[in-house]
């Protein structure tokens, strides 16, 4: 988590570092702080499927699958496969 956010730090514009971090944060439990994250890695890539996935994850997590759905379905739009 430490070594994430050091990379984020070092490279703020890289959607990857804000994803990865974003997806530690979510493992470590702090849903908070990975959601405003991986907005920040929808800011700079908003086409990234899994980023939209992982958004939907903590949307489901904390408001409920119904929350979730616009974030899962528009990552199947972006990546069909």
């Amino acid at each position: 988590l430490t070594m994430a956010w050091r990379t984020v730090s070092e490279h703020p514009r890289s959607p990857l570092a804000q994803y990865t971090y974003a997806s530690l944060l979510r493992e470590f439990g702090q849903n908070d702080q990975a959601l405003a994250v991986v907005n920040e890695a929808l800011r700079l890539d908003p086409g990234n499927p899994e980023a939209l996935v992982l958004r939907g994850d903590l949307y489901r997590s904390t408001w409920g699958a119904a929350a979730a759905e616009a974030q899962y379905l528009e990552a199947l739009r972006i990546s069909p496969d």
